[in-house]
């Protein structure tokens, strides 16, 4: 049997106890929609830190190879996969999203 009987209309007169509720619900979920978002993220780092964050991580353990897990700095293990992953695609003549210029190449190939 059909869950819902009768008209869209008698349903709705039927449930117009319920829509107080469903307004009131409405009514914060627009609020929290439009609150202002408050991020527990960092800010944007740009790529000179990001290049002083490597610097330090291969002062600390010799090399630069920052493991994608690396719980002391895991924004760092983020944006060095992402680099990688770019420049694999940009060896193979293939597009990438990150923006990994020539200029920020040489200066990785520098560190």
């Amino acid at each position: 049997p059909p869950v819902h009987t009768g008209t869209f209309s008698e349903r709705k007169r039927n449930s117009s106890a319920t829509s107080d509720a469903s307004t009131t619900l409405h009514k914060t979920r627009k609020k929290i929609k439009t609150r202002k978002k408050t991020s527990t993220k960092q800010p944007k780092t740009g790529f000179d830190e990001r290049c002083n964050q490597l610097l330090r991580f291969k002062e600390e353990f010799g090399h630069c190879n920052v493991p994608r897990r690396y719980a002391d700095n895991p924004s760092l293990a983020h944006c060095c996969s992402a680099m990688r992953q770019a420049y694999n695609k940009r060896q193979q003549g293939m597009k990438t999203n990150y923006t990994l210029s020539q200029d920020r190449i040489e200066r990785l190939e520098e560190i």
